[in-house]
């Protein structure tokens, strides 16, 4: 058989040979070299795109040229910072007080400007009056009066009883509602439709020895015709914003009082104990409560989370120590409150003031000084933009 070529059984000459693996080996080396700068060039491209990209993502926050320009806003934006910020700038409207001057107790009805800090008495007349409430749209107030009687030997300067007034605000005139013979009216609060008022009243024949305690005192609403019901013992009258329910305080409790089923429900319990000091107030929109108890040094916000099911939510304790705060009053934004706060001496208070603070910021200022009026009977009543 003709044997068949294959290269492998070609002969190569030796010469041939060493010259072909001479070339193989230069081939290979030349071959490495060209992989190994290829990979360096690689190495070292993406090394300048990684500052290159480095630096575009910077360009806003490290400028490459400090330019006047921008030490200059950098400057101002550094004032801009440091500069303090008051709360308070913004305060406005008027807040209305319960005060009588010195150690006099024929407490009147007074305004307390918020801009200028100055204080004036609202209207003069020959009564002795409280707790004043604006009506919803601002046109009319109601308040507990009765005929100033300096004859009386009573601690309060008035014989007969206190009575709920009605003032119109343009016209000037008061009309009084109620003829009970319930004592001590106060606390009137408006319905949101401005049709109704409810207050707070001692029940005919309890003792001033009960004073405290919410139980011995009455919530009444009347129409503004002076047709008055009974709703429950109790104190501190509130209504929900859709007018449905009241909120105020007994001697347990926090209760509801449905108009649409004429029932009661407790829905805040004070384990310890409630008493008439412990003052109450709901912003003007029904979403928070403020609560002072100034037998434990407390001042408490809540969230009103439901009005349906009533449910609170303790949002904060402003209250300080050393000091006891109470007849707290939302403005009408909700945006701070104002209280009096007295400091705890021995067995008397001292430096009586009202105080704002401010829910957004958590600060607080001396808005006012009560010095010189009676502390016993001094009560803010409302705040007006």
């Amino acid at each position: 058989m003709e044997e068949q070529y294959t290269p492998t059984n070609k002969q190569v000459p030796t010469e041939i040979e060493d010259e072909l693996n001479s070339t193989e080996k230069s081939n290979q080396y030349s071959t490495l070299t060209k992989v190994g700068l290829t990979v360096a060039l690689l190495v070292f491209v993406v090394f300048i795109a990684l500052i290159v990209f480095g630096l575009f993502l910077q360009k806003d926050v490290i400028p490459l040229v400090d330019s006047p320009r921008d030490s200059a806003v950098d400057s101002a934006v550094d004032s801009a910072v440091d500069a303090p910020v008051d709360p308070f700038a913004e305060l406005k409207g008027e807040i209305h007080l319960t005060l009588a001057e010195g150690n006099d107790s024929a407490a009147d009805l007074y305004v307390l400007d918020v801009k200028s800090r100055s204080i004036s008495r609202f209207f003069e007349d020959s009564f002795v009056k409280y707790t004043g409430s604006f009506s919803p749209d601002g046109e009319k107030l109601a308040y507990a009066a009765a005929p100033l009687d300096r004859s009386s030997e009573s601690f309060y300067p008035f014989t007969s009883f206190l009575q709920i007034y009605v003032r119109d605000i343009d016209n000037q005139t008061s009309n009084k509602l109620t003829e009970s013979r319930a004592g001590t009216k106060r606390l009137p609060a408006w319905s949101p439709d401005g049709k109704q008022i409810a207050f707070a009243a001692q029940a005919p024949g309890a003792s001033q020895d009960n004073f405290f305690v919410p139980n011995e005192w009455e919530v009444s609403v009347t129409d503004l015709s002076g047709n008055t019901d009974r709703i429950d013992s109790g104190t501190s009258p509130f209504w929900s914003p859709d007018g449905k329910k009241l909120l105020y305080l007994k001697s347990d409790g926090l209760y509801t009082y449905s108009f649409e089923t004429e029932e009661s429900t407790k829905v805040w319990e004070v384990i310890e104990g409630a008493l008439t000091n412990m003052k109450l107030d709901v912003s003007d929109d029904g979403t928070l409560l403020a609560w002072s108890d100034p037998n434990l040094s407390k001042l408490m916000i809540f969230n009103i989370l439901s009005w349906d099911s009533f449910k609170l939510e303790l949002v904060d304790d402003i209250g300080e120590e050393g000091y006891i705060a109470f007849w707290p009053v939302f403005s009408p934004d909700g945006r701070y409150l104002v209280y009096q706060e007295a400091e705890i001496g021995d067995n008397r208070l001292t430096s009586p003031q009202i105080k704002v603070f401010d829910l957004f910021t958590n600060q607080r200022a001396k808005l006012f000084d009560l010095g010189s009026y009676n502390f016993d009977v001094a009560f803010i009543d409302d705040w007006r933009y």
